[in-house]
Order: structure tokens, then C-alpha cells, then sequence
């Protein structure tokens, strides 16, 4: 018999307590869907009577605020009830409101669970606002988590073509031809140096596809042929644009104010996040804005984050980053030394999977003491 007592008990308390939190989880959710600057946001708010002072109303979430130089307030009643809020909840709101002087127009009455039919009429007759507050969890106690997904888009070019139009004879080596000199002789970098300077400063757009463009030679440039000068008359590159999109797991909640008859959005916030946890990504290569857009507008994740487009700080030429970095720099004075010897064949090919498949390797350091980069500092001081 005790302890069946002890179990009503406990029961009832529980049933209180979780009536409680679940008022103030709405309570708490909407004054944080109105803060906004010039808006002073109260909760639980007492009020004297105009006609009696020592009488006080409460008002779960009070807005003041100034409009023309005059002070406005707003009365806000949250509803968190497993029953859609009906004509009396309107009719008490209504009372609480007239005995504090303030009319049914500044009342704003916010249900977890909607209206009844009634309940929306007589609210429209007093001209008090009512609004749904969706995003909350099944059980009413706190906000509804979603998945999230954040989807990071690098935007890289490579370089399928260059055409260069010089005095170098066409039995001269590669790096003759696309090396470069300035007039006291030293070596300044090469010409796929120029078109990286020109995709840090913005050519070509972030637009995925292929272009054409025209890379002019510094004035005093020049290539070498047995040692010799050579001049460059012109180049053109054929330039790649692509997109490599990762997607990052996240959760999401979203809570919203919604007008009842129109499902109108009074009022939204939406946060997200996304935890760096350590593992693989997979990564999606796109070619084309078409293809792109397809891959994001077939993301259905309620909450959904592009950060992008983030143009990649190097540019890709054959199976490498360029300009190359520490690492992989040193692999191919390796290689070379392996060519020079004949111990491997053709140098470029030995290049495949030097880079590996993680885009990270993207953002690595440049070679120390590489040429281009004194050009381009001195491009950015000019």
C-alpha cells in the first residue's frame, strides 16, 4: 500500500515538472525568435492591474520597443499543451491583456500544438495575432534535431593546353620552352606561373567550363635555347574550371512562427552544426554549372549549408598542384634524377598519384624560394 502511494506521488510530480519545461521551452524559443536590435525582449513578466496595483498579471515573454519616439509593447502568451489551443485560451489571453491596459491587438498568442478553428476566428475578430511554433521535438521538450549537411565546393583550374609561339627551336626541351628569364638573366619562374598569378587575381571567374586565354610575358621576359635568348611572341591557354565538392555531416534545428491560415513564416532562425571529426570525405568532381547544380539541388537535407565557391589557392597542371609544393617539389628533383640516369621513362608520367587523392594537399606551402612568388609579391606591392 505504501508503495502504491509513493508511485501516485512521484507520478503527479513528474507530470508537473514536465509541464513546466515544456512551457518553457516555448517560452524560451520565442523570445530568442524576437530579439533583434531596438527590441527589448522580457519573460516572465508581472504587470499591475490599471485598476488595482497590487493585483499582477503574468505575461510569459514581453516585447518594448520604440516606434517615432514612442515606447510600444507587446504581450506574448505561450501555449505548449498537447491539445490545439482553443476560444477560452483566447479569452483568458484576452482578460490578462484588458486588466493591464493593454489591447487584444498587442497580444500575440503562440501554440505549439495549433488552433482550433474557433479559437482562430475569435482572435481575428479581436485583431490578436496567433501563430504555430513549429521544430519542436515529438515529445515537446526541446527543439527538433535534423541532419545537416554542409557542402564545401573548391573551385580548381587546370591548365589541358598551352600554345606558346617563341624563338626556342621545336627540338628544345619543355623546360626550355616554358622557362623564363629577366633581362639580367635570372630565373623568374615559367609560364604556367603567369596564368597562376592571374587565377589569384581573378581570371578566369569561379564559372565551371573551358576558356581560352591570351597570357601576356612581362616586358624584359624571355625563354633560353642552348643557352642563348629566345623570345616569346605569345601564349594561349586552354583553361579547365571545375568544382570538388566535399560534404560534411552535421545536425540542424529550425524553429519557426507560422500563421495558422496562409502557413506564412512570421518568424525563423535556423542553427546549424558541424563537428571536424577526423576520417574521409568522399569528393565529387564536377565539370559543368549544369552537372553542379543537379548534385546540390538533389542534397534533401532539411538543413543545408554551400560554402563555396572557394577558389583554390593553386592551379592544376598535368597530375600535380602548381605551383608545387615542399613535398612534392622534392619528389620530382627525385624523379629527374631518376630520368637524367634512365632508370625511368617519361617524367611527367611518373607524376600520376604524386599529389595523392586527399584535396587537402591543395593548401599546402609553396616551395620555399620559388620565383613566382617575389613576382606576384611584387605584382600585389605595385
Amino acid at each position: 500500500m505504501r508503495s502504491g502511494m509513493k508511485g501516485r506521488k512521484k507520478s503527479g510530480v513528474s507530470s508537473a515538472t514536465s509541464s513546466n519545461e515544456k512551457g518553457n521551452v516555448v517560452e524560451k524559443i520565442v523570445a530568442m525568435l524576437h530579439e533583434a536590435p531596438g527590441v527589448e525582449v522580457q519573460r516572465d513578466v508581472l504587470l499591475p492591474a490599471k485598476n488595482d496595483a497590487s493585483r499582477r498579471r503574468q505575461f510569459d515573454v514581453l516585447l518594448v520597443g520604440n516606434v517615432a519616439g514612442y515606447q510600444t509593447m507587446l504581450a506574448v502568451e505561450c501555449k505548449n499543451y498537447r491539445r490545439a489551443a482553443d476560444v477560452g485560451d483566447v479569452g483568458k489571453f484576452r482578460d490578462h491583456l484588458e486588466d493591464v491596459g493593454l489591447a487584444p491587438t498587442q497580444g500575440i498568442l503562440v501554440s505549439a500544438s495549433g488552433f482550433t478553428s474557433g479559437a482562430l476566428g475569435r482572435a481575428e475578430e479581436l485583431g490578436m495575432r496567433a501563430y504555430e511554433l513549429a521544430g519542436l521535438s515529438p515529445d515537446r521538450l526541446s527543439e527538433a534535431v535534423h541532419e545537416a549537411s554542409q557542402l564545401v565546393v573548391t573551385v580548381v583550374p587546370f591548365m589541358s593546353q598551352l600554345s606558346v609561339v617563341s624563338e626556342v627551336p621545336d627540338a628544345a626541351s619543355t623546360t626550355e620552352v616554358l622557362t623564363l628569364y629577366d633581362a639580367e638573366g635570372r630565373n623568374v619562374g615559367s609560364i604556367p606561373d603567369l596564368l597562376w598569378v592571374r587565377w589569384l587575381e581573378g581570371e578566369p571567374e569561379s564559372v565551371l567550363g573551358e576558356r581560352e586565354l591570351k597570357i601576356a610575358i612581362p616586358e624584359g621576359w624571355h625563354a633560353r635555347a642552348n643557352g642563348e635568348r629566345a623570345r616569346v611572341f605569345s601564349v594561349t591557354a586552354k583553361v579547365e574550371v571545375g568544382a570538388a565538392v566535399v560534404e560534411l555531416p552535421g545536425m540542424a534545428t529550425s524553429m519557426a512562427l507560422i500563421e495558422p491560415k496562409g502557413r506564412g513564416v512570421q518568424k525563423a532562425r535556423a542553427t546549424a552544426r558541424f563537428e571536424n571529426v577526423p576520417g574521409e570525405y568522399p569528393v565529387r568532381n564536377f565539370r559543368d554549372e549544369e552537372e553542379l547544380a543537379a548534385f546540390l539541388e538533389g542534397k534533401r537535407a532539411t538543413f543545408r549549408v554551400t560554402v563555396g565557391r572557394i577558389r583554390a589557392p593553386r592551379i592544376r597542371l598535368e597530375h600535380v598542384y602548381w605551383p608545387p609544393s615542399e613535398r612534392v617539389a622534392r619528389r620530382m628533383k627525385q624523379l629527374e634524377k631518376f630520368h637524367l640516369a634512365g632508370r625511368i621513362g617519361l617524367y611527367p608520367e611518373n607524376l600520376r598519384g604524386v599529389e595523392g587523392t586527399d584535396l587537402r594537399t591543395i593548401w599546402e606551402p609553396i616551395v620555399r624560394g620559388y620565383p613566382a612568388v617575389e613576382y606576384l609579391r611584387q605584382r600585389e606591392g605595385d
